[in-house]
């Protein structure tokens, strides 16, 4: 049974990859976005930092949960609209860069299933101050040029809505990183299989534009079309955003 009819009887599985029925109801679904393109050089620059920021396959908590609906695809496509949304914003300090594309490539690796999980923001924010070296050395970042503890707080409260945090005193510290990946992260809804999951501005502060919806929009469509033809994630992300 597709994804979309088992949403529609609230039978979803632990573990959730859109199929074909589904992505066909995701493009009739496309909302009417008020431009026709976006900026190709935010794309690119996207691009980039999605080949740089792919995490290891073994850091997954659980391997079912690769090429599922909360896996790889869909932290790459979080990393691409993070990246778009730092081009978009003018953001050039470069620490502030670097943290935000490492806590998007890191967010939901820890999650046990594709269900609400909660506490994955949490569990995921204390397996990466426990294996920071491991992972900055994956990524060719000396610890000099990030602040790690910028990373697990807004790696935290991705999870968490804005009214449990927005007196928080770590929130307000990491306040630039935590609103780029909350939007990054909202901005990849259109992939679930209900519409009132998909990206609602009244629960965000970094406001995305027309333009970074229609990217991370497209994203989605082109990114699962061809993991459906390729059964290949990292590639078709790669793909899409070419």
């Amino acid at each position: 049974m597709s994804l979309i009819n088992l949403a529609k009887q609230d039978k979803l599985p632990d573990f959730q990859s859109l199929d074909e029925d589904t992505l066909i109801w995701i493009e009739s679904n496309k909302p009417q976005f008020s431009i026709l393109k976006y900026d190709q050089k935010f794309a690119e620059f996207s691009m980039n930092c999605v080949q740089k920021f792919t995490p290891s396959q073994k850091w997954f908590l659980r391997s079912e949960g690769i090429n599922s609906i909360h896996g790889l695809r869909h932290i790459l496509r979080v990393v691409a609209n993070t990246a778009y949304l730092i081009k978009e914003k003018n953001i050039i300090d470069e620490r502030t860069i670097t943290a935000t594309l490492i806590a998007a490539s890191l967010h939901d690796l820890q999650r046990k299933d594709d269900r609400g999980d909660n506490g994955h923001a949490e569990r995921a924010a204390r397996w990466f101050l426990s294996n920071q070296k491991s992972i900055l050395a994956h990524y060719r970042i000396s610890d000099r040029d990030i602040d790690v503890n910028v990373v697990s707080a807004s790696i935290l409260f991705h999870e968490q809505l804005y009214s449990q945090i927005l007196n928080n005193s770590d929130y307000i510290k990491n306040k630039i990183v935590a609103d780029l990946l909350k939007s990054g992260d909202a901005l990849d809804r259109y992939r679930l299989p209900k519409l009132k999951w998909w990206i609602n501005d009244e629960y965000l502060l970094l406001k995305p534009s027309q333009k970074s919806k229609l990217f991370a929009y497209t994203l989605v469509v082109n990114s699962e079309r061809n993991f459906l033809k390729t059964g290949k994630s990292k590639d078709s992300v790669l793909f899409a955003l070419e």
